[in-house]
């Protein structure tokens, strides 16, 4: 009488011996087939991120015949799968593309003899942001849009290609890092964003675009650039004035003045001069 022990399914051979007062004693071999249930042993929760691949692994122990298939009642996350491998264990596995969120499914695990049953819950979170390091980052590909040579002040719009989907990707300067700019990733994983370079800034520096990869790993993106001194704005009219001045500081006569102008005031000067010798011989 009595349960068996949990986990002690399976096939058991024992030996039975009566005897009585006389010392005669009888044998009798007997097997005995314990049945139970395949137990699921895996993490109630799996987490997956958003646009990115991953998966998860339903594992099970013990039972009696151990032989279990494994089923999933409910619906998973768009891009999720659930596939039973046939050696007690099954994956979840895919990239989600719906919104971040949390949804529950039950896994079955049955061997013909009773089922046992899990409610799990898989969550679905946005991808981290990943931060400008301390140090110009190795490069996994170029940024686009940077030229080799810019102003500094100008502003560029630049490209970044091969993050996650809806990944947000940070942009910035170095070489101390500078946050330029923040942007997401669209579905195909390129994210835009237009960034001024700072004004204060001349030299040799590096663009970077950081964020997350469809693998789940940090991407970098570089960009080396030469940062012009702006152009020293002249005042024209100012120095058009100066010249001026300086012209008839020499002269006593506008370089301009037109030469009509001037042949009038010499007849007028020799007007005057004839004029004051007739009066002077009167």
């Amino acid at each position: 009488m009595g349960a068996p022990a949990a986990g002690s399914g399976g096939i058991h051979s024992v030996t039975v011996v009566a005897g009585n007062a006389s010392g005669l004693a009888t044998e009798q071999s007997l097997t005995l087939a314990i049945t139970e249930p395949v137990g699921i042993t895996s993490a109630a929760t799996a987490t997956f991120i958003h646009g990115v691949m991953g998966s998860m692994t339903v594992t099970t122990t013990g039972g009696y015949p151990a032989a279990a298939t494994l089923s999933l009642a409910g619906a998973l996350p768009d891009g999720l799968t659930f596939v039973d491998n046939g050696d007690g264990t099954a994956e979840i596995s895919g990239v989600p593309t719906t919104p971040p969120g949390s949804v529950s499914v039950v896994v079955t695990s049955s061997n013909g003899v009773a089922d046992t049953t899990q409610t799990l819950v898989v969550d679905v979170t946005a991808a981290p942001a990943v931060a400008l390091p301390l140090l110009v980052p190795s490069g996994h590909g170029h940024l686009a849009g940077v030229p080799s040579r810019v102003d500094a002040g100008a502003q560029l719009d630049v490209i970044a290609s091969g993050f996650a989907p809806g990944a947000p990707v940070t942009f910035g300067i170095y070489s101390t890092p500078l946050l330029l700019a923040t942007a997401s990733a669209d579905a195909g994983g390129t994210a835009r964003a237009t960034v001024t370079i700072p004004s204060g800034f001349t030299g040799q520096h590096t663009l970077v675009a950081t964020g997350i990869a469809p693998d789940g790993s940090e991407r970098y993106l570089t960009a080396a650039v030469t940062v012009l001194a702006p152009p020293v704005a002249v005042d024209t009219t100012a120095a058009e004035t100066a010249t001026e001045t300086d012209r008839i500081a020499s002269t006593g006569v506008p370089y301009d003045l037109p030469l009509v102008s001037l042949l009038g005031v010499l007849v007028l000067l020799a007007g005057l001069v004839l004029y004051r010798r007739s009066r002077n011989r009167a």
